[in-house]
């Protein structure tokens, strides 16, 4: 996503579905004038999807990412190496420091219901802004039941 916001609900409603186990929420941000100005052709490219056409797209500020250590099999990416190591890896090669544009923050998973709690109160995000359609409503009912009606 083009949006930090949503980013961090999306780690932060990941956590009890994807990572159960997991201690921490993470969101990595990308700052394009510290990589431009390391004139280092980056490993990956922009896939943007028409916003008009898909109303979760426009909803979630969505982009996606195609790097060189992703590839497809079908219609199913395969993960090789994040995204991160690629970066790292071409920075050896190269002797650049594009991994100075991220940034990793850290959320413990105890500020879960905190984050999404704030991020609906005061940045209007929530299931059903982000998943336009039944699908938004459902989750959202699920949201509410989770965070309690706020």
């Amino acid at each position: 996503t083009l949006d930090p916001y949503v980013a961090a609900y999306f780690a932060a409603t990941d956590m009890d579905r994807k990572y159960e186990r997991a201690q921490a929420m993470v969101v990595w941000w990308f700052d394009p004038i510290y990589a431009n100005a390391t004139g280092f052709k980056a490993p990956w490219t922009h896939v943007r999807i028409p916003f008009d056409v898909n109303q979760n797209a426009r909803a979630q500020r969505g982009v996606f990412l195609d790097y060189e250590g992703a590839r497809n099999i079908g219609m199913r990416p395969v993960i090789r190496d994040s995204l991160i190591d690629v970066v790292k890896r071409k920075d050896a090669e190269t002797g650049s420091r594009l991994i100075g544009a991220f940034t990793k923050f850290v959320l413990p998973r105890s500020l879960t219901f905190q984050l999404l709690t704030t991020l609906r109160v005061h940045h209007r995000l929530s299931a059903s802004t982000l998943f336009p359609g039944y699908y938004g409503a459902a989750r959202e009912e699920r949201e509410r039941c989770m965070l309690g009606d706020i």
